[in-house]
């Protein structure tokens, strides 16, 4: 599955199609497995050009907290000098479903910059995905489901530099969307917009195995796109028992 738009507007609210799946038991619902590329495509970006090109613009804040969080005794922190090594996409594996088969299914989650075209080479419009993220793991862990998980916008997928410490997992900075409010009785979507903190878009920085499908995203859709957004939901309600799971 994946997303209808970029979701660049910060004021339009935003429907989302909870994915098809069952629910493993806590003991079989882990954390994301996925691939990355073994050498990121952008090399030594800067704070500036995050900022300016992928949009994270509170990068620097957003990378400190989260440095604190991992470890509070910290005393190195980023500043506007730093550079990063950046990613463009991130494949996360699904687990198996037995309503499509044993085939192995991933799902791209992608951060990309708009690219201009070029003697004969096209350019490419900005994809920057947004995915389910696990916000909180222990919820997650116990209950499955939705429970647990938040949309988020993916910014920029990036290797920490050693001088801020070891750390398993490149990370990601996102933007986060309010959590999944009421369901509309009509269509079964959950509405959300984009949430803020002091008038700025309320973004952090994760590790990127919390990064599960991405969200099938409804707006400012055309009225065709909107008939078949239903008429596939009418469809997923002759499984009723898993039509509302997200893939773990």
């Amino acid at each position: 599955p994946s997303h209808w738009c970029d979701g660049n507007d910060d004021n339009v609210f935003t429907s989302v199609v909870t994915p098809l799946s069952l629910s493993p038991s806590p003991s079989q619902r882990p954390v994301s497995s996925y691939t990355i590329a073994k050498q990121p495509p952008f090399k030594n970006v800067t704070v500036d050009r995050l900022a300016s090109v992928f949009g994270a613009v509170d990068f620097n804040s957003a990378l400190k907290t989260f440095i604190l969080a991992s470890n509070p005794r910290a005393n190195i922190f980023p500043n506007f000098f730093d550079t990063y090594n950046v990613y463009k996409q991130i494949v996360v594996t699904l687990p198996p479903n037995p309503y499509v088969g044993t085939q192995v299914l991933t799902n791209r989650i992608r951060c990309t910059p708009a690219t201009m075209a070029k003697g004969r080479k096209l350019g490419s419009p900005a994809h920057f995905d947004l995915p389910f993220v696990i916000e909180d793991r222990m919820r997650y862990q116990a209950e499955g489901g939705l429970a647990g998980l938040r949309v988020a916008q993916i910014r920029a997928i990036f290797n920490l530099p050693t001088q801020f410490g070891p750390h398993r997992h490149p990370l990601a900075y996102v933007e986060w969307f309010t959590q999944l409010g009421r369901v509309d009785p009509v269509t079964g979507l959950h509405t959300i917009s984009r949430s803020t903190r002091q008038r700025r878009r309320n973004t952090a920085v994760v590790h990127i195995d919390v990064l599960k499908v991405a969200a099938q995203m409804s707006e400012r859709m055309s009225p065709l796109c909107w008939v078949l957004m239903v008429i596939a939901l009418k469809i997923d309600k002759t499984v009723k028992h898993v039509r509302t799971q997200t893939y773990e």
